[in-house]
């Protein structure tokens, strides 16, 4: 009747058991974390909130603005932009943000009446051109 024995080794196997448990879960974590990481709907989501931003910001600044926008950590030449109208029968304008077929949009103010639309294919970098009351958006090479 060797109890310390089983009780000791009975322990051991729970103390593994946790630790393949704990390496299991750090597995799935890793895995989930470099997923998204590979996934470009958290970029574009956050590229159309900026673009959206900034527009906003032009928009409502006073006199005229040019402004070069670029980003450094993500190209944006693998984007298309558009700056459109939400659809014919509501007047919202919105940022969207397209990659691999799938888009991010968010809406944005504008001031002037016009219905301008702008598309963007693959830019180096985004020219905003403001003057008087009328934003002009274009890629800038």
């Amino acid at each position: 009747m060797k109890k310390r024995g089983t009780v000791t080794l009975r322990q051991t196997l729970i103390h593994l058991g946790m630790l393949a448990l704990v390496a299991f879960v750090f597995y799935l974590l890793t895995s989930y974390v470099n997923s998204i990481r590979q996934n470009a709907d958290f970029e574009m989501l956050f590229f159309s909130r900026d673009l959206a931003l900034l527009s906003n910001s032009i928009y409502s600044s006073p006199g005229n603005v040019e402004y070069i926008y670029s980003m450094d950590n993500k190209p944006l030449s693998i984007f298309k932009i558009e700056f459109k109208q939400l659809s014919t029968l509501d007047d919202k304008s919105v940022v969207k943000v397209e990659y691999g077929g799938t888009s991010k949009s968010y809406p944005f103010a504008k001031s002037s009446p016009n219905n301008d639309i702008y598309i963007i294919s693959a830019p180096k970098s985004i020219k905003f051109d403001k003057k008087g009351d009328n934003l002009a958006i274009t890629k800038n090479e």
